[in-house]
């Protein structure tokens, strides 16, 4: 089974090397996916077509983490919205 190299192309050491934060551009792509919410718009804010935060995040192997931070984004907002509706009670809280 061959393996998948993890090389990054110019424009990535392009952002990092543009990155305030000196974050890698594994890093800026899950940052902006959390921000944002969606890979249009993660692509949009980091200056890339969505097609390449496609390609980029199996390049990258960071797949399963953007995977992760949209359920949670999912699953946050929807707690937060059944509770503004009044669906999950707040005995609880004091």
């Amino acid at each position: 089974m061959s393996q998948r190299r993890n090389l990054k192309t110019p424009t990535m050491l392009l952002l990092e090397a543009r990155d305030p934060q000196q974050r890698s551009v594994s890093q800026i792509m899950l940052d902006a996916y959390r921000e944002t919410g969606s890979e249009a718009n993660a692509a949009m804010l980091m200056g890339i077509t969505q097609q390449a935060y496609n390609t980029w995040k199996y390049r990258l192997n960071i797949a399963r983490q953007i995977d992760q931070i949209a359920f949670n984004l999912k699953y946050t907002s929807s707690a937060i919205d059944q509770k503004t509706a009044g669906v999950i009670s707040n005995e609880d809280e004091p």
